[in-house]
């Protein structure tokens, strides 16, 4: 089923990125108030990503989970062809467009689309929320990498325990994972 080996890997990946966000807050990495709006559009998400698992029938499940495969590799290499001249051209950050509000907004966005993603699929989500927050929201590495972290945990763990309440755990295959 499905929904068990999604269910399995977001609890591996919730233990995971627990242990490491309690490593990135020993050095101060996580930005709690970029994180909030993420996880504030993550969660609602990935709820409904799981129960739109278990009502999905399997065929259609599969053509989902290909086309979000694809979306994530074109958004990844989009990523590394284009978002780099596009960061380059749109300066330093110094304007109106990229204020706080702006941020906030683009981080509970994006938070919303992995949170489906992650939730439906448990494609690790990760390396498309550091380009937004290195690229378009200009956070130094270190800041970039604790703060995704950070989501991460948050929101794996929302849809680890939205898939346990579904019945589609399997405690022994995540802990194989481990």
């Amino acid at each position: 089923e499905p929904g068990v080996v999604v269910s399995a890997n977001l609890i591996n990946g919730a233990i995971m990125k627990g242990v490491g966000t309690v490593k990135h807050f020993k050095h101060d990495h996580p930005q709690v108030p970029l994180a909030i709006p993420f996880v504030l559009g993550g969660i609602p998400a990935s709820v409904a990503a799981t129960f739109l698992s278990g009502i999905l029938p399997k065929m259609l499940f599969r053509a989902v989970i290909g086309g979000i495969l694809m979306g994530v590799a074109l958004l990844i290499l989009w990523e590394a062809w284009y978002l780099p001249k596009w960061a380059q051209e749109s300066g330093n950050g110094n304007n109106n467009r990229n204020g706080i509000g702006a941020k906030k907004i683009l981080a509970f966005f994006s938070g919303a689309l992995m949170g489906f993603i992650s939730g439906l699929t448990s494609i690790g989500t990760g390396s498309i929320i550091i380009a937004v927050l290195l690229v378009v929201i200009k956070l130094k590495p270190k800041y970039a990498v604790g703060t995704a972290v950070l989501e991460g945990a948050i929101l794996l763990s929302v849809g680890a325990i939205s898939h346990i309440l579904a019945g589609h755990a399997d405690f022994r295959l995540a802990a194989f994972l481990l």
